[in-house]
Parts: structure tokens; sequence; C-alpha cells
């Protein structure tokens, strides 16, 4: 994985899993830069077993995630977001 990008691996698809080493563990645990990464993989991976029946990717809740941190509605053109509780507001442009 290169860069700040939690929806990807650098190579066009997402990465399937993700392993933190330890200066990432402890950012996210002392609240230093880079730990709002950390937690979006975290909030992602918790969405996991609500988004897995629907077949929804890693990138997808790379996305879901922080809205629902962040208390606002993911927008997107994916009508499969709309069948789940997600427990995140989703509002489809399609």
């Amino acid at each position: 994985m290169t860069g700040h990008d939690p929806t990807g691996s650098g190579h066009g698809s997402p990465p399937r899993r993700a392993v933190l080493d330890a200066p990432a563990v402890l950012a996210w645990l002392r609240a230093e830069p880079g730990s709002d990464v950390v937690e979006t993989y975290l909030a992602a991976a918790k969405l996991w077993p609500a988004t897995r029946p629907a077949g929804l990717s890693l990138g997808d809740r790379c996305c879901l995630a922080p809205a629902a941190r962040l208390g606002g509605p993911a927008v997107t053109a994916d009508s499969a977001w709309s069948g789940p509780d997600l427990g995140v507001s989703v509002v489809s442009i399609r």
C-alpha cells in the first residue's frame, strides 16, 4: 500500500486485507497524525458483517465508514448500497 489511500492498494484495486504495523497502531492509540487513516480502516472492518451479504467491497466500506463517523450521508451511484441496513444514511444519485 502506498500513501494515505485507505480505499486502494496503489495498484488500481482495494486490498482485501490490511495489516497495521506497530507505529500505525501507536499513532492510532495516541491520536497522532495518521490516526485518522487507521480509524478509517478499523471502521471499514467493523462494517464487514453488515456489508458482506450485499457484496460491498473494502472500497465501499471505506466510503461508508467516514460517513457513519461524521454522521452524514454516503453519496453513491451504486444501488447495492441501498439494500442492506448499514446504519448509515445512503443517498443514491441514480
